[in-house]
Parts: structure tokens; C-alpha cells; sequence
């Protein structure tokens, strides 16, 4: 048969494999018995079978794996036809599955044997590298531009559905007499095929189109952890800004407090800029304070406007932007001039100032000169694990 189908999947640096199909059925699967050997995670000893149907269209069969087979992210539970750019994925293993013009990889006797081809193992060839590549007739039929297919994308989906879930708490304290006053949790991941760091899982999930739910997994299983191990302070938690967006976002907070059973007092806190028009996010910040969950405007460094936000929105709490806190005692009188004066505006708001980002004692000094009523960093606390800090009181 002519080859006119192959596998595309990503190599340890990024760049493209192409694997041609050169024979159907096509077994997939970590046994080495199988015509595609994949040794990844989550693949079982015969995992899927690509076949064509009564028709002659290429179509994928699951073989009762444990993990299943999925085709365009939705887990198939019968024979599924595939189209052009179609994304497999195979446990953890990801491939795209893409089609060339006819006659482009020529006759059977003009192809490489299967026998010649690389089993993938990890150890695959580049597209660009083999004998018989020609980029000049390797364009997809479809019409529409191939999908991205990160390759960490079903170890995203095990995160978002509670594996590998981590979290971590900052204290907060009092500025004058060093207490504790609140906790801020600070989602971690300790999956082994993702960052642990979440700036990275984000960047991740945001090519998803997951950010959102990312950012949900990480508050539901803190706080369901905090609700069990510390009560009395105050706990802050993050929110992404397209949450912002969602009419029903300060109902589900709720929701979450009532349902692990929270008695300690949530603080929400919302990212800086915004990302939503003004008068929207005051109706979300009333809706959130009506239930008595209070808010803290995140990454403040002043804008324009500032005091109309102050004002409208009406936050309890404001946390200055570590960017412009660290190493404050050094700065310049032109920047320490401007902390003062943003500190002056939150008070006169009737806000908490909080500054974040608090590395040594001479900061810490200078921010309680400034009227910083809270305080935050590596000076008054390292993040710790949630066991480390129920220890701690």
C-alpha cells in the first residue's frame, strides 16, 4: 500500500518525528510484538489498533487499556474514525495524526521495511533525518492550520483531576508585633512529569485553553488541606484574572467554604491590572464581601486611577507588588517617596497596606515607618508545607 498516513509527535528538544503507517491494522502498544512500540506512561502492553473500516476510512480501536484512548482529548469507547490533525493520545504518549498527498512516500518496495524504522522508545528520528523525507510534500490536506499538542497535556489532565496536587502556605504577619495574621496558600505540583513551579503550569494550561481550572484545582485542595489542619487565621488565596469573567465565580467560593467546611475567614485575592471593566469588578468584589469574604487587590503599584479603584471597589486589603518593595531600604528617595504615598492613599481608602516581597529586617523597618500594617517574604516566612505550618500553630 501507498503510505499516506503518519504519526507526528514531539522529540526531547522539540523538534517534529514523523512516523509513516506503513501497514494496517497497525497495533499499538509497550509490547515490543506490537508494529508501534511506545514506552511511555499510562501505555498498556496492547493499547489501541489502527485499522480501516468497512469504507476504507482509517478509524482507531481502544484494546481494553487501562488508561483508554483518547482522540481530540475525549476518551473513544468504540471504534472512531480519524480525520486529518486528529491529536491521539496514548497514556501520557501524544500523537497528531496527519496525512500527506497521495503518491508522496511512493510504493511499497520505495518505502522503508517497517523493520528499518525506529520503534519509539524514546529513541526516535527526526523527520528531517531520514532518507526518505521530503518537505516539500509533507503539507497536511486539512485545511485549517494542525493543532498544538503540548506534550504534557494528559499529565495536566492527571493534575487537574487531584494527582500530583500540592500545595504550600506563606505566612502573613503583623507588621508591629510579628503574629501571625493569615496564610496565604500557593499551589505546588509533585507530579513527575510537570513543573512543580506553578508559573510554569500555568504557561502550560493557558496553551489549553485550562488556566481557569488550574487555578481551581489548586484553591478547592488547599483549602480543603487548610480547613483540616488550620483554623483561626486568615487565609488568602489566588484567583487567575479570567476567573473574573465568570458571573458565578463569587457563589463558587462560597460553595467551597461551606463545603470542606471552613470556619477560617477566606480573603480573595484579585490579580492587578484587572482584566475586566471596573464596574464589573465591583459588583464581583460586592458580591464576595456580601457572603464575608474579603478581598485583597494583588500587585498593586499604583495606576492612574487608583484612588477611583480604592474607591469602588472597596478592598480590605492591599498587597504592594514585590517588584517594587524589594530592597526598598536602598532604593531612591524618588521611589521611596512614591511607596509613601501609595501607603497614604490605601489608608485614606480605609484599607490594610500589606507589602510583599520582604527579604531583610531594614525593609521590614522602613514599611512599618511607611505605615504597612501587614508583611510578607522571606524575612517573616519561607513558604512551607501545610504540615509544617499546622506544627507552627
Amino acid at each position: 500500500m501507498e503510505v499516506n498516513w503518519f504519526l507526528e509527535s514531539r522529540g526531547p528538544d522539540g523538534e517534529t518525528v514523523r512516523r509513516p503507517i506503513h501497514s494496517l491494522p497497525c497495533a499499538i502498544g509497550r509490547d515490543p510484538s506490537n508494529d508501534l512500540v511506545v514506552n511511555a506512561s499510562g501505555m498498556s502492553r496492547r493499547h489501541a489498533l489502527l485499522d480501516t473500516d468497512e469504507e476504507g476510512l482509517l478509524r482507531i480501536v481502544d484494546l481494553g487499556s487501562t488508561n483508554g484512548t483518547f482522540v481530540n482529548r475525549r476518551r473513544i469507547s468504540g471504534p472512531r474514525r480519524l480525520r486529518a490533525n486528529d491529536v491521539l493520545h496514548f497514556g501520557t504518549a501524544e500523537f497528531r495524526i496527519t496525512r500527506v498527498q497521495e503518491g508522496v512516500w511512493g510504493t511499497p518496495a520505495a518505502a522503508p521495511r517497517q523493520s528499518e524504522l525506529p520503534r519509539w522508545a524514546g529513541d526516535a528520528v527526526p523527520a528531517q533525518a531520514r532518507p526518505d523525507f521530503d518537505p516539500q510534500a509533507t503539507t497536511p490536506l486539512a485545511d485549517e492550520p494542525p493543532p498544538v499538542f503540548p506534550m504534557q497535556e494528559m499529565a495536566l489532565e492527571d493534575l487537574l483531576g487531584g494527582v500530583g496536587l500540592d500545595v504550600a502556605v506563606q505566612p502573613i504577619i503583623a507588621g508591629l508585633d510579628g503574629r501571625l495574621f493569615a496564610w496565604e496558600l500557593l499551589g505546588r505540583a509533585q507530579h513527575p512529569d510537570l513543573p512543580q513551579e506553578p508559573a510554569a503550569l500555568f504557561e502550560l494550561a493557558s496553551r489549553l485553553g485550562r488556566e481557569c481550572d488550574l487555578s481551581q484545582a489548586f484553591r478547592r485542595h488547599g483549602v480543603s488541606r487548610m480547613a483540616t489542619q488550620l483554623q483561626g487565621a486568615r487565609l488568602f488565596v489566588n484567583t487567575h484574572p479570567k476567573e473574573l469573567l465568570d458571573d458565578g465565580f463569587a457563589d463558587r467560593i462560597a460553595r467551597l467554604r461551606e463545603e470542606v467546611g471552613l470556619t477560617t475567614r477566606l480573603v480573595v485575592e484579585l490579580p492587578e491590572p484587572p482584566t475586566v471593566d471596573l464596574p464589573r469588578l465591583r459588583e464581583l468584589t460586592a458580591r464576595l464581601r456580601a457572603q464575608d469574604i474579603g478581598v485583597a487587590c494583588d500587585e498593586w503599584g499604583g495606576h492612574e486611577d487608583a484612588e477611583r479603584r480604592l474607591s469602588l471597589l472597596r478592598p480590605q486589603f492591599v498587597k504592594f507588588d514585590k517588584r517594587l518593595m524589594r530592597g526598598l531600604h536602598q532604593a531612591d528617595s524618588l521611589r521611596q517617596a512614591r511607596v509613601r504615598d501609595l501607603v497614604s492613599e490605601v489608608l485614606d481608602a480605609g484599607a490594610v497596606a500589606l507589602a510583599e516581597g520582604i527579604e531583610n529586617e531594614d525593609d521590614a523597618e522602613l514599611c512599618r515607618d511607611m505605615g504597612f500594617a501587614l508583611l510578607q517574604g522571606f524575612h517573616t516566612g519561607r513558604p512551607l508545607p501545610l504540615e509544617q505550618a499546622a506544627a507552627l500553630g
